[in-house]
């Protein structure tokens, strides 16, 4: 029997996850990544690359746990891998304990940090601190290089195509792209982040209520030695952490939608920096004032704040994964896995 064939487009972070565990899963499976750009250009090359141990939601904490424990396990197993845990701090009200509690996934072991009124006196802030175990940071794009290295003779990468067309057939999937190139695979998973509402992917994602929201963080000066701790404000969903350059990273919701991957404004505007400073000054007043420049992309987001692995389309064939909500690193593997079990892939 010939082997199968997976098709997957979209060359970001969760693309290339699935196309790792489907080599870990079939050793005969021909798979193929189609990408728009160079590998991990999109939203991957703009992301923070932070994972924490906690979800508003069940579904998210499962999916937070599940790609957890993968991570671990890979760096265990490739001490090499760009992946390096880290101290966790969490700023919340008293008064929000019950849900932040309530929000951790299991063995975080979240418990009152007793150096916390010196830790947030040091932002200017008077919110209690707990610490948290299970956080991480990635290199996304160094990641992404990673895995395609470790499936080199396994995964077949296009690079700069963009699809123009996608046909469902009784037996197979086609592909075809703006140049005319066409590819035909057996299943196709459809990892396009940031593009997921292109024209030739809308038949697959128009019922899915998916929107496009602007992602921005902010390279801060902080006067002290490089951090080695992420400081999480739980109730307004930011973060301060460390990066692997030694800048530290503030990361805010930014509260711009529907915009598109290729008409957004790059670079930071004066709206940007107008909602992260409200933020900042609620949460760490300390350094208000101290935000630099920053990175700006976008992401796509579902509308319960989990991401989307399902099948699309009449065939039972194709499969969505995606709306990552700005946690596209963060729930990869989780996503990868229910997508390729959807289409059979997985057990």
């Amino acid at each position: 029997m010939a082997s199968e064939t997976l098709l997957i487009v979209g060359g970001g972070i969760i693309g290339h996850m699935i196309a790792w565990k489907a080599c870990m899963s079939d050793a005969s499976l021909n798979v193929t990544i189609i990408e728009r750009d160079l590998p991990g250009a999109g939203a991957s090359a703009h992301a923070a690359g932070l994972h924490f141990p906690l979800s508003r939601t069940k579904d998210g904490r499962e999916l937070s746990l599940a790609s957890q424990n993968f991570y671990m396990s890979a760096l265990r197993e490739d001490p090499s891998l760009p992946i390096s845990p880290l101290a966790l701090r969490i700023h919340c009200p008293m008064a929000a304990n019950a849900t932040l509690m309530e929000a951790m996934t299991d063995g975080a072991n979240l418990k009152i940090d007793p150096d916390g009124m010196k830790v947030a006196g040091a932002l200017g802030s008077d919110l209690p601190v707990w610490t948290a175990y299970g956080a991480n940071r990635a290199d996304v794009h160094r990641l992404i290089i990673a895995i395609r290295h470790a499936l080199k003779g396994r995964l077949c990468v296009i690079d700069g195509l963009n699809v123009q067309d996608i046909e469902e057939r009784q037996d197979s999937v086609v592909v075809k792209t703006r140049d005319e190139y066409c590819l035909s695979g057996d299943r196709l998973v459809l990892a396009p982040g940031p593009w997921a509402l292109d024209e030739p992917f809308l038949p697959y994602v128009e019922e899915l209520g998916i929107r496009i929201k602007r992602v921005v963080a902010f390279h801060v000066d902080e006067a002290e030695a490089p951090r080695n701790t992420v400081d999480l404000f739980f109730e307004v969903d930011a973060f301060l952490m460390p990066r692997f350059d030694g800048r530290t990273l503030f990361s805010f919701t930014r509260l711009e939608w529907d915009v598109s991957p290729d008409n957004l404004a790059r670079g930071v505007s004066a709206a940007d920096r107008e909602e992260a400073e409200a933020v900042i000054a609620k949460v760490a007043p300390g350094l208000s004032g101290k935000l630099l420049g920053g990175q700006v992309f976008c992401d796509a987001y579902s509308q319960d704040r989990v991401p989307i692995a399902k099948t699309v389309g009449e065939s039972g064939r194709i499969a969505f994964a995606g709306a990552g909500n700005g946690s596209g690193y963060r729930l990869a593997p989780a996503i990868a896995d229910k997508a390729l079990g959807a289409i059979g892939l997985m057990s």
